[in-house]
């Protein structure tokens, strides 16, 4: 059984068994037509390893909550490689990456918006920044088309994860790593400014780790946190 541990709420939203470590922190329930987007400042990992016997997939990403149904996953994708957009649709099973985006070796930090267009579209938006807060690498700007939520979106979510690749059953002693990833900078519109959402903040719900101690947190504050996922042997 995989170990959890809540840095807030009593009980984890789900549990993905055989996934390795992960992250999630989820919103209150909130009404997307007054809370019409989500953003982060999200610092890269300083340290990615995804290379083993069964490869891994890192994804530092937000998301989209919908009443009854599955989300929508928009964020940040590696193969160790470099980070890349990415998008997926757990209700519609529909995914894209977009490797062309890949941020450059001297990008240091990734400006992400989510937006919920209507019930079936959502818009995503990537900016990578190096050390001095420039922009570097090309801007990433797009809608996609998604399953239609037939009760709309509830919310907002955000997650890192180092998963098995096709989905194999994780090896959470293969020696992969993703350490020194933040989440620094975390907001929520409210149609007039961000209102702050990290886990001390009354706008987050619910928040945990899988695999701790190997999954964790740390730095914890009213903007965000670091993560930190070490499969060590």
């Amino acid at each position: 059984m995989s170990n959890t541990h809540m840095y807030k709420g009593t009980s984890a939203s789900f549990h993905q068994e055989d996934a390795g470590g992960y992250f999630y922190a989820f919103s209150k329930e909130l009404s997307t037509k007054t809370y019409t987007e989500v953003f982060s400042s999200i610092v890269l990992p300083t340290q990615l390893k995804v290379s083993a016997a069964i490869p891994r997939n890192a994804y530092i990403s937000l998301g989209l909550q919908a009443k009854g149904t599955d989300g929508f996953d928009a964020g940040l994708c590696s193969t160790g490689k470099g980070w890349f957009p990415f998008y997926y649709d757990v209700l519609g099973k529909a995914w894209g990456s977009f490797e062309a985006y890949t941020s450059p070796s001297n990008a240091a930090t990734a400006s992400v918006v989510v937006k919920p267009i209507d019930d079936e579209h959502v818009h995503m938006y990537v900016q990578f920044l190096d050390a001095n807060g420039k922009n570097v690498g090309t801007t990433f700007d797009r809608t996609f088309k998604a399953a239609k939520r037939e009760n709309g979106w509830c919310g907002y979510y955000r997650f890192a994860s180092l998963v098995p690749s096709s989905g194999n059953v994780s090896n959470n002693s293969d020696e992969t790593y993703m350490i020194g990833g933040k989440f620094a900078n975390n907001g929520i519109y409210n149609g007039s400014k961000y209102e702050l959402w990290g886990i001390n903040t009354n706008l987050c719900q619910v928040a945990w780790t899988e695999e701790f101690p190997k999954a964790q947190l740390l730095n914890i504050n009213n903007y965000g946190e670091e993560f930190r996922i070490d499969h060590w042997a």
